[in-house]
C-alpha cells in the first residue's frame, strides 16, 4: 500500500522563495493547535552521537486536537525540511533539531489517524544567539559543572523569555510507507504532523564548531523512531529501471524520502499553513492573556444569549461599564419610557366626569329623537 497521490508524502523540500503575497495566503493568526509540556531538568542532558537523552513517555508531551503524544526521540541531524524560509531571511541553516512524538492511542474515528508529530527547528551558526540556552548547556562542557535547578529544558527552545512569541511555524500533514522486510514491498502507511519553526535556534559559531567537532552531525540523516513506525522498515527511495519497473529501497533505521514542492503552485497554498504564534505551553507564565490567539471566523460558534446566566465576565470595553451594568441601565431606560408613556395617557377625574356627561347627553338626545320619530309615524 502506497500513500495516496493527492496528499503529501515523505518530507517536503520547498523550491523557490516564499514572498509576502504567498505567505499571506497561507497565514493563520493563531498557534498551530498544539500545546507542549516539558518536565524541568535538574541534570544536563547528554549528547550520544546525534541523539539527546531526554526522558520519554508522559514526562514530555504535546497535545493536538485532544490527542496526547509522548516524546520518544530528540535528534540533531542534517537538514530535513529544506526551503522553509520567511521573506527576508537569507541565512541557511547548518543542521536541524527534531523532536519526535508518538501517539499514545490512535483515534480511529478521525479521517487521518496520526502516528506522530515532529517539531523541527533549523540550527544557524551565525547571527545573534537565539533560543540557544538548551543546546549551549549540552555542547559547552565547561558549563556542565553547574548542576542547578535553572538548567534549561526543551521549553526554552520555544520560549527564550517570558511572553516570547517568536517561534512561528510552517506546518503540513504527510504520509510515509512502512515496508515488509521479507517481501520488500509496502505493508502500510502512517501519517505525521510536521511543524517547521523557521526562526529556529541560532548558536554562536564557536559553539556550533564545538558541536561539529564532538560529533559530525551533518553525517546523520533523520530517522523516524521505531515507536512511530511500529518497528517496521520504511520506504527510503525508489529507482525506475530501464524496463519501466520500479525498485524499492527500504531503510531499517526509519529514513524516508523527500519530495519537492514549488512555492508558486496551488498545491503549496493548499498543503502548507503558516501559524504566527508558538505552540501553547502548559506553563501559565509562558502563555497568558497577553498572548491570546486569534482564530478564523469559521472557528466561532453562535449560541443563544441568556441574561440570567451569561452576565459573568469582565468589561465590555476595557475601562467602561460591565455587561451587567449595561443591561441594567438599558432595562431602566425601558421602564422609564413605559412609565412616562402610561402617565401621558392617564385620565384625571374631571376628564372622566366630562366624558360621562357627554356620553349621557348623547344618550338623552338619541332617546328623544326616537320618541319623536314614533309620534310622527302614528300621526301619519
Amino acid at each position: 500500500m502506497f500513500c495516496p497521490s493527492n496528499v503529501n508524502s515523505g518530507f517536503i523540500e520547498l523550491v523557490g522563495n516564499i514572498d509576502n503575497t504567498d505567505l499571506n495566503t497561507i497565514t493563520v493568526n493563531s498557534d498551530p493547535l498544539i500545546s507542549i509540556s516539558f518536565k524541568a531538568r535538574t541534570t544536563i542532558p547528554t549528547l550520544i552521537e546525534n541523539r539527546i537523552d531526554e526522558p520519554t513517555g508522559m514526562e514530555n508531551t504535546c497535545t493536538y486536537l485532544k490527542q496526547t503524544f509522548s516524546l520518544v526521540d530528540v535528534q540533531i541531524c542534517n537538514i530535513v525540511n529544506k526551503g522553509f524560509k520567511l521573506p527576508g531571511i537569507t541565512a541557511d541553516p547548518v543542521a536541524e533539531l527534531v523532536l519526535s512524538f508518538s501517539i499514545n492511542k490512535i483515534d480511529t474515528n478521525t479521517s487521518v489517524p496520526l502516528s506522530g508529530i515532529l517539531l523541527c527547528l533549523p540550527i544557524y551558526d551565525s547571527g545573534t544567539p537565539s533560543h540557544n540556552q538548551y543546546l549551549d548547556r549540552i555542547i559547552n562542557s565547561e558549563d556542565n559543572t553547574d548542576q542547578s535547578s535553572s538548567i534549561p529544558n526543551l521549553e526554552s527552545i520555544f520560549y527564550g523569555r517570558k511572553n516570547d512569541a517568536v517561534q512561528s511555524s510552517f506546518t503540513y500533514m504527510t504520509c510515509f510507507e512502512t515496508m515488509n522486510d521479507k517481501t520488500n514491498s509496502p505493508n502500510g502507511t502512517r501519517s505525521l504532523y510536521v511543524l517547521v519553526f523557521p526562526h529556529g535556534i541560532t548558536l554562536r559559531s564557536n559553539v556550533y564548531q564545538t558541536l561539529k567537532s564532538r560529533t559530525n552531525i551533518t553525517n546523520y540523516s533523520y530517522s523516524i523512531p521505531a515507536a512511530i513506525r511500529g518497528g517496521d522498515p520504511t520506504l527510503k527511495s525508489s529507482i525506475v529501471n530501464n524496463d519501466g519497473t520500479k525498485t524499492l529501497i527500504s531503510s531499517a533505521g526509519g529514513i524516508i524520502y523527500s519530495l519537492r514542492l514549488s512555492t508558486c503552485t496551488d498545491e503549496f497554498k493548499r498543503r502548507i499553513r503558516y501559524y504566527t504564534r508558538p505552540p501553547r505551553s502548559s506553563s501559565s507564565t509562558k502563555w497568558n492573556s497577553e498572548q491570546c490567539p486569534y482564530y478564523k471566523t469559521n472557528q466561532y460558534k453562535c449560541v443563544p444569549f441568556n441574561q440570567s446566566k451569561d452576565l459573568s465576565g469582565e468589561l465590555v470595553i476595557p475601562g467602561n461599564k460591565t455587561l451587567e451594568t449595561v443591561l441594567s441601565d438599558r432595562d431602566k431606560i425601558k421602564q422609564n419610557a413605559t412609565s412616562n408613556d402610561s402617565s401621558s395617557k392617564a385620565l384625571t377625574t374631571e376628564d372622566m366626569e366630562g366624558i360621562v356627561a357627554i356620553v349621557g347627553s348623547i344618550g338623552i338626545i338619541a332617546i328623544g329623537c326616537l320618541v319623536v320619530g314614533n309620534w310622527i309615524s302614528k300621526q301619519a
